[in-house]
């Protein structure tokens, strides 16, 4: 199943009123759309959940937004998320500290409802595509090292174990 047709995306807002606009927006698309308020709320979330987009408010209580992107990318599949940036900040050093934390992209507050669904569609198919690109990936991989009608480890895979061993 391609990741748009079941795509879960968690808003992390203290704003009520940008997290349900964001919330909304995105329920129109037909996409599961998980609500937290704060950062810490957030990682248990995405460690639950598994979305495949983040919409990160900078400036969360606890734990802010910069510190809550570079603990996702830090779990097991955080590498592959999208980490979008809301804000509504506009100077290059909290961008560049955003990029440096690892977001992906930053969107500016106060959101647009039309922009947002746009920008989410493309995010969608991208992450789909590099979702089957490892898929690929994984598979070639796979079937270098193992005989294809057994799947036992082929002498290939026996020779890289034994390099291994020797070195």
């Amino acid at each position: 199943m391609p990741i748009a047709d079941g795509a879960r995306v968690l808003v992390v807002d203290d704003d009520n009123a940008s997290r349900t606009l964001a919330a909304r927006a995105l329920r129109d698309l037909g996409i599961s759309v998980l609500e937290a308020k704060n950062g810490v709320d957030a990682l248990k979330m995405f460690q639950e959940h598994r979305p495949h987009v983040v919409l990160l408010e900078v400036t969360t209580p606890f734990l802010d937004g910069f510190s809550t992107c570079r603990a996702m990318r830090d779990m097991s599949g955080g590498s592959d998320v999208v980490i979008v940036m809301m804000t509504a900040l506009d100077d290059i050093e909290s961008l560049r500290f955003g990029y440096q934390a690892g977001a992906t992209d930053f969107i500016t507050k106060p959101l647009n409802a039309v922009l947002l669904q746009h920008r989410l569609k493309y995010m969608l198919r991208a992450a789909d595509a590099m979702d089957r690109l490892r898929t690929s990936e994984r598979r070639i991989a796979h079937l270098a090292y193992h005989d294809a009608l057994t799947g036992l480890p082929n002498r290939r895979s026996l020779e890289r174990f034994m390099d291994r061993l020797s070195s």
